[in-house]
């Protein structure tokens, strides 16, 4: 059960880190601007990460 948790978090940790900085920017909209950009970023980065992550795990390795 652990491995299979681990691998979860391996192939889809950053749309998680993602879900996250988008439920903590709606609710700290305006209060810290440095905060609003920083998530905002994160909130760019991270799907693009997960994504090459799962392109990544899918391709046949040699």
């Amino acid at each position: 059960m652990f491995k299979s948790y681990v691998k979860f978090l391996e192939k889809y940790g950053s749309f998680l880190i993602a879900f996250y900085s988008l439920i903590y920017l709606l609710t700290s909209w305006g209060d810290n601007w440095v905060l609003t950009w920083l998530l905002l970023a994160a909130l760019i980065i991270s799907p693009i990460l997960g994504i090459l992550d799962i392109k990544e795990s899918k391709s046949p390795k040699p």
